[in-house]
């Protein structure tokens, strides 16, 4: 399985956290903290094969923001 998404690098300033047209932006492209979305992908039985990331998508689409795109090649557990 192959998953690409957008994941945050680090915790939000408060002013940042206070933005509600951020924080809405953020959910609905479901962001997670990098390593929280690699753990969820992980409990959810799977092992993680590679991981390419591209941080300068953050520069060019989000305004200098802490997100970078994450994708994924997974494998399952006791599987091929």
């Amino acid at each position: 399985m192959y998953v690409s998404d957008m994941v945050l690098l680090k915790e939000l300033t408060e002013e940042q956290r206070n933005d509600e047209e951020l924080i809405r932006r953020l959910r609905r492209r479901g962001e997670y903290y990098g390593m929280k979305y690699l753990k969820k992908i992980t409990d959810a039985g799977f092992r993680i094969r590679k991981v390419l990331e591209n941080k300068d998508i953050s520069k060019k689409q989000y305004q200098g923001l802490p997100v970078e795109s994450l994708k994924v090649w997974q494998g399952r557990v006791g599987g091929r």
